[in-house]
């Protein structure tokens, strides 16, 4: 099992993935700052797994986790996992469940064939999170949807 680095971008690429990732950050953050004075602070949008994501689009786009499939399929089904289980009452820590909720969800993810690493981190954000529900879900999927089309 041999693991290669990613290669090298040229000054173009690079140019390309600074300005894609600036731009989508951009859009990304005024949507989140409309929403917030909008429809209060529980409509926001969890941007932190976006940089992962802006990283998978921009600097390896050909990668399978970059895909729209991953996208869409792996967050959407990490983050209804990470909600249903805050919602059922189990005989857990918090910590198991964030843990077991997180492992649970990248291993379905990996059989499905949909891995998306910004989706396993915002798992573990939702897990972690009571404020974190089915509007945010949609909202960050919204959010993912604007990140394919840029």
């Amino acid at each position: 099992f041999q693991v290669k680095d990613p290669p090298a971008s040229s000054w173009a690429e690079a140019f390309h993935t600074f300005a894609g990732v600036a731009v989508n950050l951009l859009v990304l953050t005024h949507m989140n700052t409309h929403l917030v004075k909008t429809h209060g602070p529980a409509s926001s949008i969890v941007l932190g797994p976006f940089g992962a994501f802006c990283t998978l689009c921009y600097a390896l786009p050909g990668a399978p986790a970059s895909q729209p499939k991953s996208s869409i399929l792996g967050q959407a089904f990490s983050l209804t996992l990470a909600i249903l289980l805050k919602k059922i009452p189990l005989p857990w820590t918090t910590e198991a469940r964030i843990s077991l909720t997180t492992a649970l969800a990248i291993g379905v993810m990996s059989k499905l064939g949909c891995s998306h690493p910004p989706a396993g981190a915002a798992t573990l954000l939702f897990a972690s999170n009571e404020a974190l529900g089915w509007s945010q879900m949609w909202i960050l999927l919204l959010a993912n949807v604007v990140t394919i089309i840029l």
